[in-house]
Parts: C-alpha cells; sequence; structure tokens
C-alpha cells in the first residue's frame, strides 16, 4: 500500500513538473496530418478491392490495365462506360463498392482541402513579426514594463493565447472598480460579502 502511494505521488509530481515547463503559447502551428493520411488510405482501399475484383473475379476477366482504369475512373465518378461488370455477382458487388468507394473520394477531397488550409495558415504564419505582437501584449500587462505579478502573468497568458479576450478582460477589470467603490479599504481586494452580495444568483 505503502508503495502504490509513494508511486502515485512521484506520478502527480512529474505532471507536475512537466506542466510547468510548457510555454504558454506554442508559437509555432503545428499541422496534424493524420486526417489526410486516413482519407488516402481509405480512398486508396476502395481502389485496391476494386482492382482485385475485376481482376480476379471468375467471369469478369479483365486485365491488371483494365480493372485500375475501370477502379478509379468509376470511383472518380468519370464513368465513362467503356468497362462495366458483366456477372451478377460484379453487379451486386458494383453497387456497395461504388456507395463506399465515392464516400472515400469525398473525404480524400475534404481532407485535402483542410490540409492545404493548414498549410496555408503555415505559411502565413511566418509572415508575420509575432516578436512585435509579443511585446506589445507583454507591456500592456506590465504596470512598469520590467516585471509582472501572479495576476498580470495570468492577464498576459490569456491575451497571449486569446487576443479577443481583451474587451472580456478590459470589462472585468471596470467591474473590479466598480465593486472596490463599494469598500472602505484602500487596499486592492475584495471582501467575500460584497462578491456574493453583487455577483451572487438572485434566484
Amino acid at each position: 500500500v505503502v508503495g502504490m502511494v509513494q508511486d502515485r505521488i512521484r506520478e502527480a509530481t512529474k505532471k507536475t513538473n512537466e506542466a510547468s515547463e510548457h510555454r504558454v503559447k506554442n508559437w509555432v502551428p503545428k499541422v496534424d496530418n493524420t486526417g489526410f493520411v486516413q482519407t488516402v488510405v481509405f480512398f486508396s482501399s476502395m481502389v485496391t478491392i476494386g482492382v482485385l475484383f475485376w481482376r480476379l473475379y471468375p467471369g469478369e476477366g479483365k486485365t491488371w490495365f483494365q480493372a485500375v482504369y475501370m477502379s478509379i475512373i468509376t470511383l472518380s465518378t468519370v464513368g465513362f462506360g467503356a468497362f462495366t461488370a458483366t456477372t451478377e455477382g460484379g453487379k451486386i458487388f458494383a453497387a456497395y463498392w461504388m456507395l463506399f468507394g465515392v464516400a472515400s473520394l469525398a473525404s480524400l477531397i475534404g481532407g485535402f482541402v483542410d490540409w492545404m488550409s493548414a498549410q496555408k495558415q503555415l505559411q502565413s504564419f511566418y509572415l508575420c513579426d509575432h516578436r512585435e505582437e509579443f511585446t506589445q501584449v507583454l507591456n500592456s500587462c506590465s504596470s512598469d514594463q520590467k516585471k509582472l505579478t501572479k495576476m498580470e502573468f495570468l492577464e498576459f497568458a490569456v491575451k497571449l493565447n486569446k487576443p479577443e479576450a481583451q474587451s472580456d478582460i478590459d470589462e472585468i477589470k471596470q467591474r473590479f472598480e466598480s465593486l472596490k467603490k463599494k469598500e472602505i479599504s484602500p487596499e486592492k481586494i475584495l471582501r467575500t460579502a460584497v462578491i456574493i452580495a453583487e455577483e451572487g444568483p438572485t434566484f
């Protein structure tokens, strides 16, 4: 039991240390190719299944070239009609194969569009001056442009990752100053009683 407790403490400590080493913002965006690769594999699998079937199924008798040509033309929805299923089994297979095959083509196109969009975002990232953006955010959060308090660092982290949160932060500061007027103490603190009375549920 003691050993289990020690292992859990070590694991929790390890996770805490790993979290503390992470940057507030990952500056270089990551392009995830997993989705696009999966769609390529899916479409390629459907083409391969079609090629094997049209080449090997008894009665179809198509050459390897004809099987490849028919599979690609059919799944790309072009369908010139140069080659068609000649057996009952081939017709049944083609009915279901084309449904899944066309779906795989749609997935491939969607995955390619998403991948290209991610690539464009990555290219535009390197065209921006992120040092200037970083400096502006840092200076806006520091009271003397030399150091940050814990609350200033929290504000800095939020602004850095979500620039659109600036208006929300300003509103929160204004609300704090408004509530501060209800306090007698000159310190920049709010009593929980004031927060409960002003911000608590009113139903």
